[in-house]
């Protein structure tokens, strides 16, 4: 504090000593009065000046920087404390002309009012920005550094962090690392959604239409399931829980709401919205679904099934051709699996195998999110997976009789496929060659999941393959008595 106020100090005692000095030479030269009164009044005005420095600088480190930062608790707007300056050296250039020209100050008021009124016409826009950053001040419906969303001009309005406010502008610092400079006046009459008040954590909304023809269960179950992988340093908060409702219904089919919660100073609200909209995307398009668009068919025969479904037998053998353990079958085998394997709606929190447990069949995820998680060694939980929609798991339970070696958990509402050991029993009855194939996919999965091989070349994995397959075939035989 004392070094602020060292150069103010300064200026006073050197104004006062100036001023001194011309009286004490005036008296010792005996030089005529009017010789000297420029002198004098040049040294008066300027100890006028610096006391009202001084005093300004005291008003700011004590009263708005000391009293009203310990009452308020932050910081006072920087635009009142200007204010508050102007008026100190106002005051302080109407006592120079008072008290050191002699000037009557009425009439110094009353010319400087009519001269404002016609400078107020002229600058009519300027004052009202100013004014208007007053009243932003004074209420304080933002303060530098909180995100808000001036909701004018465009669809989805300026979001941004806002940066300065100062006499004239606020000065908004947006997602797309602009800078976009709104005029005051306009912030007072635009809406303004405030995304860091009450809390720093806000919510936002997505929507997505999806076609009248699928079920609101099964759009939920999708898109929550997205809405909940989407979770992350990217994307939305864990806590509070993401939610998928129904927010209307458009001529293309029913608008669902994705809300989910952010924090802007960690992550941009463009961004989070970026990796919603991708997993969205990523889960639909697994699930065999597709945004609504307008149109207009005119069809000549039946009218084909716009969305594929795991609960149809033409989508199930499409769909498990997909799946890289059945990626070498033939229509036919892969339409006698569809015909055998069950499909399972599993609530949230589901627990689908646990592990150690003794298993004979695998599953495949159609819709939803699932959890992997292995005990450790101190009978803790670790999470070691997450498998989204067109995944598999279990297919050793299923193949080799081994026990199962996770425990697989329902994180939303999912749909999963069932396929047992009397449906692959019955296929190899059919076809014995097939266990040759089950076996090279299931050791090239096991290979490309090591760590160790994961910058391995094509014909390293090959190899590895070739001297793996024998011993595996030979077990998946021996499980079916084969």
């Amino acid at each position: 504090m004392l070094m602020r106020l060292l150069l103010p100090i300064a200026s006073v005692v050197i104004s006062i000593a100036g001023l001194s000095y011309v009286a004490d030479f005036h008296a010792w030269s005996g030089l005529a009065g009017d010789k000297l009164a420029p002198m004098m009044q040049a040294m008066e005005a300027a100890v006028w000046l610096a006391a009202a420095w001084l005093f300004n600088r005291l008003v700011v480190l004590v009263f708005w920087e000391g009293f009203v930062t310990h009452v308020l608790g932050r910081a006072p707007p920087r635009l009142i404390i200007q204010l508050g300056s102007i008026i100190v050296f106002l005051l302080a250039v109407s006592g120079i002309l008072r008290f050191v020209f002699g000037e009557p100050i009425t009439a110094i008021w009353a010319a400087s009012g009519a001269a404002g009124v016609v400078i107020g016409f002229a600058l009519q826009r300027l004052i009202l920005d100013t004014f208007s950053g007053f009243a932003i001040h004074l209420e304080q419906p933002f303060k530098v550094g909180d995100w808000i969303n001036v909701h004018h001009g465009t669809p989805k309005g300026f979001v941004g962090r806002v940066s300065e406010t100062n006499w004239r502008t606020t000065r908004l610092y947006t997602t797309e690392n602009n800078v976009v400079i709104i005029p005051n006046s306009l912030l007072t009459t635009a809406i303004v959604t405030n995304y860091s008040i009450p809390e720093t954590i806000a919510s936002f909304d997505m929507d997505f239409v999806l076609d009248f023809s699928i079920s609101t269960d099964r759009a939920e179950r999708v898109l929550l399931a997205a809405l909940i992988s989407s979770i992350g340093p990217n994307g939305p908060l864990a806590s509070p829980k993401p939610k998928v409702r129904v927010n209307g219904v458009t001529d293309n089919g029913v608008q669902y709401r994705l809300s989910y919660h952010l924090d802007p100073s960690e992550v941009s609200p463009g961004r989070a919205r970026d990796t919603v909209a991708r997993a969205v995307l990523k889960h639909i398009g697994q699930a065999g679904l597709s945004l609504s668009y307008p149109r207009r068919d005119l069809f000549l025969a039946r009218m084909p099934w716009r969305h594929k479904n795991w609960r149809y037998l033409k989508d199930q053998i499409r769909q498990l051709g997909s799946i890289s353990l059945f990626a070498e079958f033939e229509e036919d085998d892969l339409e006698f699996i569809a015909k055998h394997m069950s499909v399972h709606e599993m609530e949230q929190q589901s627990v689908i195998v646990r592990q150690g447990e003794a298993g004979d069949s695998m599953f495949i995820l159609a819709e939803g999110l699932l959890e992997v998680f292995i005990e450790q060694p101190d009978g803790t939980q670790a999470r070691v997976a997450d498998l989204q929609p067109g995944m598999f798991f279990g297919e050793k339970s299923l193949l080799t009789g081994q026990s199962r070696s996770a425990t697989v958990i329902c994180v939303a509402e999912s749909m999963v496929c069932e396929i047992t050991k009397n449906c692959i029993m019955t296929l190899l009855e059919r076809k014995p060659e097939l266990a040759e194939s089950l076996g090279r996919a299931v050791v090239a999965r096991d290979i490309q999941n090591e760590q160790a091989l994961m910058y391995a070349t094509k014909e390293e994995i090959e190899a590895k393959v070739a001297s793996s397959i024998g011993d595996v075939v030979a077990r998946i035989r021996q499980f079916f008595g084969r």
